[in-house]
């Protein structure tokens, strides 16, 4: 454990013992950002927070995808630690300028929301606390050299205790990496017990707005469904992470009105997360399968409420109409014996029960949006499950082939009715903006510095441009460096993303951070215990697109790095300084990358 005031620091290593540290910022208050403003202090503004990030939350997507770049390079992250009496202290840095600029990005985006109530993964009981007393908690930030100094504090000490519980979850976030998300994790105990609540009431108003956001939910929780069941990842991507946005606030508003429904909403949590996951690792059916857990725990939950769902009607003849489809599917003519069909007279049967309680459900308008001509569509398509399964109870005497096949077509006509609910509009609409993706292309260095051509754009590269580029920043060592290939990428602007190729002259001097790049094969894998330098063949390319590399004599002296070490890829400069003057002199204009 870790008292009062004791410091700790927390390499990657040591994070799978400790248990402490708080997020990567998180907090409010109107303190400034930034080297040389200090400590920002102050109430901030905003309420509890209430994740409505299915809409009016342009932020979450790009919030999302930085938290993923941390995960995946958690293991160039370090964290000093300190407990206090009435909340936390971290500072958060890496000697990697990138993932630097993440984590300073990430509080950024943090102070935003917690300032502002816009909660972020709340389906963990934890972080959906730590927003609910947004009001209570104070931040302090300050930008380092390598990261970001992050105080937060609550005069209230269970929100003080909450932080410091989140801080263990960010610990183990660190350790385990995505395998963490899916998982819920404990609220500190109170030291009093919370006020009570009227959350619990079973009024008129609660019951419509639950109502109201079932059908809310359905639809965006629909296309997701029906996507990762079809094999179109782009699709079912997009309708996943609209669902998953949508999802927060719509938790909210069920959590408000039903305390009790609690265990049910965390086990959708679960099942959302673990879609995610399966998702972004192509695994569409099962995606598919974790979310149709979704559909069963909110009927259940409606059923054990006597909550009167139209959709549950639907819901029920699903469960029994897949006993029928999914064996029919599978089976060849000769496994149909007197037991099976059996089953399948009994099945047809119950199916048409249940699907006769569909015929007679009354869809309202005003909840499901059935406007023109919507009303009549619904019907169409009702009818026409109807047929199907008047078709199967006529096949369950005939013939087995013309028994599996009836058996087999009775999921399409009930998807179109399923599907009828859902909101894939928008979701085309994503993927459409999304296939827009303008073309990357290399027009002379192949495989480094992707570009988009703009032969239309008003202002276009100038034939004879002069560029120095002092670079500076560095990186993992057994990775090409970022900011080298940010220079194929001016070379290729140059040379074909506008209307016509222009030549241009580049100089390239590689110091502080960046000096190792200019070392040989042999030298850098000497020195750094890789297979070889891997920027060697960006280096050669660049090379051979006309591009002058230079290196520091003075950083290669600093850094004890000898003449013999130097790549004969890349010249030996008196000094970066002189060649930043030099080409200055002769009409470079300067780029920094550091």
């Amino acid at each position: 454990m870790v008292r009062s005031g004791e410091r700790m620091i927390l390499t990657v290593a040591q994070a799978a013992d400790e248990q402490s540290g708080p997020p990567f910022g998180r907090g409010r208050g109107q303190g400034g950002r930034g080297a040389g403003r200090g400590f920002g202090r102050g109430p901030g503004g905003g309420g509890p927070g209430g994740g409505e990030h299915g809409q009016g939350d342009d932020q979450f997507e790009e919030d999302h995808n930085v938290f993923f770049y941390l995960l995946e390079h958690r293991d160039q992250i370090d964290r000093t630690v300190t407990n206090l009496p009435n909340g936390i202290e971290t500072l958060t840095e890496s000697k990697d300028s990138e993932v630097a600029g993440k984590i300073r990005e990430h509080v950024a985006a943090m102070y935003d929301r917690v300032e502002n109530g816009k909660g972020i993964h709340m389906r963990d009981p934890l972080f959906r606390e730590i927003f609910t007393h947004a009001a209570k908690i104070k931040m302090e930030l300050k930008d380092t050299e390598r990261g970001v100094l992050v105080r937060e504090t609550s005069d209230d000490p269970y929100v003080a205790k909450l932080l410091q519980e989140h801080a263990k979850t960010v610990n183990l976030f660190i350790k385990n990496g995505f395998s963490e998300m899916p998982k819920n994790h404990p609220l500190p105990p109170r030291d009093e017990p919370p006020a009570p609540s009227a959350a619990n009431s079973k009024d008129a108003t609660c019951t419509e707005c639950q109502l109201n956001s079932f059908a809310d939910f359905d639809r965006v929780y629909i296309p997701a469904l029906a996507l990762t069941n079809q094999e179109k990842p782009v699709e079912a991507k997009a309708a996943m992470a609209r669902f998953s946005k949508r999802w927060n606030g719509l938790r909210s508003m069920l959590g408000e009105c039903r305390e009790d429904w609690s265990e049910s909403l965390t086990a959708v949590d679960t099942a959302i997360t673990k879609a995610e996951l399966l998702i972004a690792e192509g695994e569409l059916k099962q995606a598919h399968e974790a979310l149709e857990v979704i559909r069963d725990i909110f009927m259940k939950l409606r059923s054990e409420n006597n909550i009167q769902y139209p959709l549950d009607s639907l819901n029920q003849f699903h469960a029994t109409m897949e006993q029928i489809v999914k064996p029919a599917m599978s089976m060849t003519p000769d496994a149909v014996d007197p037991n099976v069909r059996a089953r399948f007279v009994m099945l047809a049967k119950q199916a048409a029960e249940e699907w006769k309680t569909v015929e007679q459900t009354e869809f309202d308008a005003e909840l499901f949006l059935l406007k023109g001509d919507r009303v009549e569509k619904l019907q169409q398509l009702i009818a026409a499950e109807s047929q199907r399964i008047q078709a199967l109870q006529t096949a369950v005497e005939a013939e087995a082939p013309q028994l599996l096949k009836a058996a087999s077509e009775l999921k399409p006509a009930f998807a179109a009715v399923y599907m009828f609910f859902g909101d894939f509009a928008s979701v085309k609409a994503l993927t459409s903006s999304a296939a827009a993706e303008p073309k990357y292309i290399y027009p002379k260095i192949e495989g480094f510095g992707k570009v988009v051509q703009f032969s239309d754009a008003a202002d276009q590269p100038r034939a004879g441009s002069k560029i120095c580029v002092d670079l500076t920043a560095g990186g993992d060592s057994s990775k090409l460096n970022a900011a080298l290939e940010k220079v194929a990428r001016f070379v290729n602007i140059y040379a074909g993303a506008g209307r016509e190729s222009a030549d241009a002259a580049i100089t390239v001097v590689l110091h502080g951070d960046a000096t190792p790049l200019a070392l040989s094969n042999s030298a850098y894998a000497a020195r750094f215990g890789t297979a070889d330098n891997p920027n060697e063949k960006l280096i050669s390319e660049l090379r051979s697109a006309g591009v002058e590399l230079l290196v520091c004599g003075q950083a290669l002296s600093h850094k004890g790095f000898g003449l013999d070490e130097v790549s004969e890829q890349v010249q030996v400069a008196v000094s970066a300084l002189t060649v930043n003057v030099n080409r200055a002199s002769d009409g470079y204009a300067a780029i920094r990358l550091d």
